[in-house]
């Protein structure tokens, strides 16, 4: 398509980001839309000309601070995915990379940019599965030792240990994300033993569907029935709200967890979405067009 030159969105690029979301012949879009303005002050937008005309939009949201996830990308018809993340992908690195950003990833199902971005060195590092009961079977009530409360401000620090201690990166809450949970999420509870909190969830009503978004329990105190606890108490929480069906998503190589479900009697949906990454370091400073 010819030369290609990248540059950083600013606010100022707003009418010019909407244009290219309206006229987008492909888009993966995973977040409000009416938050894309916002976020172009706040997180690391990138727009794409070749031959002086604009055709291509990306948008990478840094969350946790090690981790810059491709949660926009608007290519106009006639662009090639592949050429536009070769130009874009070394600049976008360097500029995160000099953040602390380790890894660049996507997680999604649009093949059109997977095919891309695994044409630019990524690599699909794990599915995301999705799975769904529609009784409210309990078969263990877990560790009647522990006690279930409502999440306070204060817990924050012990939730992100949690995280910190269970999760890769990739899959890491921040203090903002909490923040959200704590303002939008139907139920966050945390399970504290003997006054030390050692694990919680998140849960969501969308109508009449229930949905478990985070279970989490530090590994010092797995193998006592904490998860047991707590996915029974989001079950007791669900039946009372009356959900036809709860569905929770996981990693499919999350075997500890995928047993856990399978025995409250959680079923294979299908697949959710792949996990594509990149390591920061592996991306050259030169664009080679």
């Amino acid at each position: 398509m010819g030369q290609y030159t990248v540059r950083r969105a600013t606010s100022d690029d707003r009418e010019v980001v909407e244009y290219l979301l309206d006229m987008a012949d492909r888009l993966v879009l995973y977040t409000q839309r009416g938050s894309v303005q916002r976020d172009l002050g706040n997180q690391a937008f990138y727009l794409v000309e070749a031959n002086g005309e604009l055709g291509c939009v990306c948008g990478f949201y840094v969350a946790p601070e090690t981790v810059a996830q491709v949660r926009v990308f608007g290519l106009l018809e006639g662009w090639q995915v592949g050429e536009a993340l070769r130009a874009l992908l070394p600049i976008a690195g360097a500029q995160l990379g000099a953040r602390d950003v380790t890894t660049l990833a996507f997680t999604g199902i649009e093949a059109w940019l997977m095919d891309g971005l695994v044409e630019n060195g990524f690599r699909q590092t794990n599915e995301i599965v999705s799975l769904q009961k529609t009784d409210f079977y309990v078969p263990d009530e877990g560790n009647p030792d522990a006690t279930v409360r409502p999440a306070r401000r204060a817990d924050f620090a012990s939730i992100l240990d949690i995280d910190r201690a269970v999760f890769v990166p990739l899959w890491r809450n921040t203090e903002g994300t909490l923040t959200e949970y704590m303002s939008s999420c139907s139920d966050l509870s945390v399970a504290e033993l003997d006054g030390t909190v050692i694990g919680y969830q998140c849960l969501n009503l969308i109508g009449r569907h229930g949905h478990v978004t985070r279970i989490a329990v530090h590994p010092d105190y797995h193998g006592q029935r904490i998860a047991v606890r707590l996915l029974a108490e989001a079950i007791r929480f669900f039946h009372s709200h009356r959900v036809y069906g709860i569905t929770l998503n996981t990693q499919q190589d999350n075997h500890r967890a995928r047993r856990l479900y399978d025995w409250f009697g959680f079923k294979v949906l299908g697949q959710e979405a792949q996990v594509m990454t990149l390591d920061v370091p592996c991306l050259s400073s030169e664009t080679q067009v």
